[in-house]
């Protein structure tokens, strides 16, 4: 298992610096040596959103959940992969699932209400938009390190 966490993180180190092939490569090794490493699936899935492979992004992605149905940032990039297919209600489905496991989650609150505009859905779209605001501000008037 430490291997696989040690490599996954080569992987990531190689996908900030824009490494995209090397990074899957990586994460592909990762799995390798651990199958049941989600987040391996997850940075994985979420280096093919990157890249603009968004079929395989939701393949991995949904991997990610599989092994581990808790996972918010799987659930939000598996969303915006969806929102990138043009699967809408998929894309919200995500969201929603995201925001409902992680209240304060505002990647998953922006996307969402992104979708929301797409499908013409103003008035949900401009509550998740106000919604994600809020939290911005929470989060920048808190003590750093703290709760609110």
């Amino acid at each position: 298992m430490q291997e696989a966490i040690d490599t996954c993180r080569r992987g990531t180190v190689h996908w900030v610096k824009g490494n995209l092939e090397k990074a899957i490569h990586l994460f592909d090794e990762a799995i390798r040596l651990d199958p049941g490493y989600a987040r391996a699936y997850c940075n994985r899935g979420s280096a093919q959103i990157t890249r603009g492979d968004f079929q395989a992004a939701v393949l991995d992605l949904s991997q990610a959940i599989r092994l581990d149905a808790a996972y918010t940032r799987a659930y939000n990039n598996r969303g915006y992969a969806h929102m990138k297919l043009g699967d809408l209600d998929k894309a919200v489905a995500d969201f929603t699932e995201a925001v409902r496991l992680d209240r304060e989650y505002v990647e998953a609150y922006q996307n969402r209400a992104e979708a929301y505009g797409l499908l013409g859905e103003a008035e949900e779209s401009e509550r998740d938009h106000a919604t994600y605001k809020e939290i911005q501000e929470q989060k920048r008037l808190s003590p750093v390190g703290g709760k609110r």
